[in-house]
């Protein structure tokens, strides 16, 4: 059974490519555009830092790694749902968290190229890689899922009617769904045990987060 819904979770995503490959490519110019630096979204960027700053710290304040990894896979699954469910209004929440996503994690190593003397894309390759392969690609395809259930509510899917392509959306959404927690399931454990030792070898900030 359990072999039988992965199965089909990976035969949908595959159909699902082309929304998916939307989704990435937002992320893509997201990070290009946070690591640019150039004003206009800024502000946000920092307000949305410095909540994920607070929400690690609450996290680790309970030393547990149990507790932590349930807490992370909790916030990035309920994001996950959000975006697939959010979609339906025409896909525009999809669009923007994968957008302004990719703008924080490239306004992150921007903040580490110009405060320390790591490279950002050892940075990225060691703090952000690890676990990021397994949690941005569920991000993707729940954000994917969210595009494909906006689009056919604007435009149906050939020969059927947009009530039948919204079911189908639907359908291939709950799929998607298996697909998305076991891949953030693997990132939480990962980002729990590997990421900071890794990180915690070749970074070294120097002063507080800040413009």
């Amino acid at each position: 059974m359990v072999l039988e819904m992965m199965r089909r979770s990976l035969t949908v995503a595959w159909v699902q490519k082309r929304y998916s490959g939307i989704a990435a490519s937002l992320l893509i110019i997201g990070i290009f555009y946070g690591y640019s630096g150039v004003g206009g979204f800024h502000h946000f960027l920092l307000t949305q830092l410095a909540a994920v700053q607070d929400k690690a710290k609450n996290i680790q304040a309970h030393h547990n790694v149990f507790y932590t990894m349930g807490q992370i896979f909790g916030n990035n699954f309920k994001v996950s749902l959000l975006m697939i469910v959010a979609g339906i209004f025409f896909g525009v929440v999809p669009y923007f968290f994968m957008f302004s996503n990719g703008a924080l994690v490239g306004f992150l190593l921007n903040i580490v190229r110009a405060k320390t003397a790591v490279s950002p894309l050892l940075t990225f390759a060691l703090g952000i890689l690890p676990h990021g392969i397994f949690e941005l690609s569920a991000m993707v395809i729940a954000a994917g899922a969210g595009i494909k259930i906006g689009t056919v509510i604007l435009v149906p899917l050939r020969g059927y009617r947009r009530g039948a392509s919204l079911a189908i959306a639907c359908r291939e959404a709950a799929y998607l769904i298996v697909l998305v927690a076991c891949l953030l399931v693997v990132a939480a454990i990962v980002e729990t045990t590997i990421t900071p030792i890794l990180l915690a070898k070749v970074l070294t900030i120097h002063g507080p987060i800040g413009p």
